[in-house]
């Protein structure tokens, strides 16, 4: 099987996605997937924060080429404004990314990953390459950023959330799904947390407690510890050809299996080989 090589984006900046880029690279040199890693592109630049420097460092040990690209430097040096949720991309992100397509244009890949990558890419930049993003919850669920996301399952009382793998297309999050997973988040370990919240307004909630909720950060706990998981299965699903991904369309394999993968199961196998690992866990 030749390897699927990959083109990994991201801007470094939280252990979220050093585990993403960890988990692949060991998941790679394991031989349980068959891939290889042509670049790492990054906007930030070297010497901007001390995780995106040890990431790219990491990267760098294992021979992965790595371009570092500050977006923030490219914004000064234009003039330009900061981009802001639900408002139209700003005039200097075209210029990024083309400065940034004249550096992936120098390389091969079959699938650009975005892992922890902090810009909303351009239409150019998506209809260029095949791109895969992550997005925090189960197909037809809520849509926007990780936080809007969370308070939206706690507000509808949702009995379960799950991750989705999706074709990045200048809609935002409405790509075409390749693979995803499941889980349940009223679990008797969190029923007095959801009990807390009757008669509770979730809105002053929000405003009051924040993130500090502890039901909002449980549940986003869940989500996190299954997205490297996740992302590690696609991108196996993916090199043995279950699905193919062209810029902006995925389709299905030679099988016809049809998308999303729900790839649950497998993810959550993971979640217990890992558990079972952990220092002072019982085995064999």
């Amino acid at each position: 099987m030749t390897p699927l090589r990959l083109c990994w984006f991201t801007t470094g900046r939280g252990p979220g996605s050093f585990s993403l880029l960890r988990s692949t690279i060991e998941a790679i040199e394991s031989g349980s997937l068959s891939a290889r890693i042509e670049l790492l592109f990054c906007n930030r630049g070297r010497g901007e924060a001390e995780p995106t420097d040890r990431l790219l460092a990491y990267a760098e040990s294992h021979g992965i080429a790595v371009e570092a690209r500050s977006s923030v430097a490219f914004r000064k040096g234009q003039g330009g404004e900061r981009s802001r949720p639900g408002e139209r991309i700003p005039e200097w992100r075209a210029g990024f990314d083309q400065s940034a397509m004249e550096i992936l244009d120098g390389y091969e890949f079959d699938l650009g990953v975005l892992a922890g990558y902090m810009l909303i890419t351009t239409p150019e930049l998506c209809r260029r390459y095949p791109l895969l993003n992550l997005h925090p919850a189960a197909p037809g669920g809520p849509k926007g950023a990780w936080q809007d996301v969370t308070w939206e399952l706690i507000k509808s009382g949702a009995g379960e959330s799950g991750i989705l793998i999706h074709v990045v297309t200048p809609e935002l999050d409405e790509g075409p799904p390749v693979a995803c997973c499941r889980y349940p988040i009223k679990t008797p370990q969190l029923a007095a947390e959801w009990q807390r919240l009757t008669g509770a307004d979730v809105d002053d909630l929000r405003r009051e407690e924040g993130e500090s909720l502890p039901l909002f950060a449980a549940v986003r706990r869940m989500g996190l510890e299954r997205e490297a998981p996740l992302l590690v299965a696609t991108l196996e699903a993916a090199a043995r050809r279950r699905f193919v991904v062209r810029p902006g369309v995925a389709e299905a394999g030679a099988s016809g299996e049809p998308l999303p993968i729900d790839l649950t199961r497998r993810v959550e196998e993971a979640l217990d080989s890992a558990e079972d690992l952990q220092p002072g866990a019982d085995h064999e």
